[in-house]
Protein backbone atom coordinates (compact mmCIF):
# COMPACT_ATOMS: atom_id res chain seq x y z
CA UNK A 1 0.00 0.00 0.00
CA UNK A 2 1.50 3.08 -1.08
CA UNK A 3 0.86 6.36 1.55
CA UNK A 4 1.61 9.99 1.37
CA UNK A 5 4.70 10.45 3.68
CA UNK A 6 3.71 11.84 7.16
CA UNK A 7 5.38 11.60 10.33
CA UNK A 8 5.67 8.51 12.40
CA UNK A 9 5.36 10.72 15.61
CA UNK A 10 2.01 12.56 14.31
CA UNK A 11 0.47 8.88 13.01
CA UNK A 12 1.78 7.44 16.31
CA UNK A 13 0.03 10.11 18.40
CA UNK A 14 -3.34 10.05 16.72
CA UNK A 15 -3.76 6.16 16.76
CA UNK A 16 -2.21 6.46 20.69
CA UNK A 17 -4.87 9.08 21.52
CA UNK A 18 -7.47 6.93 20.28
CA UNK A 19 -7.06 3.61 21.53
CA UNK A 20 -6.60 5.08 25.14
CA UNK A 21 -10.30 5.51 25.49
CA UNK A 22 -11.21 2.67 23.51
CA UNK A 23 -15.05 2.34 24.36
CA UNK A 24 -15.58 6.27 23.25
CA UNK A 25 -15.81 7.19 19.97
CA UNK A 26 -12.93 8.69 17.75
CA UNK A 27 -14.34 11.98 18.10
CA UNK A 28 -14.73 11.77 22.29
CA UNK A 29 -11.58 10.06 22.33
CA UNK A 30 -9.03 12.54 19.86
CA UNK A 31 -11.02 15.36 22.15
CA UNK A 32 -10.20 14.09 25.99
CA UNK A 33 -6.34 13.37 24.12
CA UNK A 34 -6.35 16.94 23.91
CA UNK A 35 -7.20 17.75 20.06
CA UNK A 36 -10.08 20.09 19.29
CA UNK A 37 -13.10 19.31 18.72
CA UNK A 38 -13.95 21.45 15.63
CA UNK A 39 -10.59 20.44 14.09
CA UNK A 40 -11.11 16.59 15.14
CA UNK A 41 -14.27 17.19 13.73
CA UNK A 42 -13.53 18.57 9.73
CA UNK A 43 -10.51 15.71 10.06
CA UNK A 44 -12.97 12.73 10.11
CA UNK A 45 -14.90 14.56 7.58
CA UNK A 46 -12.34 14.89 5.45
CA UNK A 47 -11.44 11.28 6.29
CA UNK A 48 -15.09 9.99 5.45
CA UNK A 49 -15.07 8.42 8.32
CA UNK A 50 -18.78 8.98 10.59
CA UNK A 51 -18.44 10.91 13.55
CA UNK A 52 -19.77 8.01 15.13
CA UNK A 53 -16.89 5.74 14.60
CA UNK A 54 -14.68 3.55 16.91
CA UNK A 55 -11.37 3.89 16.84
CA UNK A 56 -10.94 -0.26 16.04
CA UNK A 57 -13.42 0.86 12.78
CA UNK A 58 -10.64 2.66 10.56
CA UNK A 59 -8.08 1.06 8.84
CA UNK A 60 -4.92 1.79 8.78
CA UNK A 61 -4.85 3.81 5.52
CA UNK A 62 -7.82 6.20 7.28
CA UNK A 63 -5.57 6.68 10.64
CA UNK A 64 -2.85 8.00 8.25
CA UNK A 65 -5.37 10.16 6.57
CA UNK A 66 -6.45 11.60 9.78
CA UNK A 67 -2.84 11.94 11.19
CA UNK A 68 -2.21 14.23 8.09
CA UNK A 69 -6.05 15.90 8.08
CA UNK A 70 -4.91 17.12 11.76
Amino acid sequence: IALPPVPWEKISRVVRTAFLHRRKTLLNALMLGGFDKEQVSAALAACHVKLTARPEELTPKQYVALAMAL
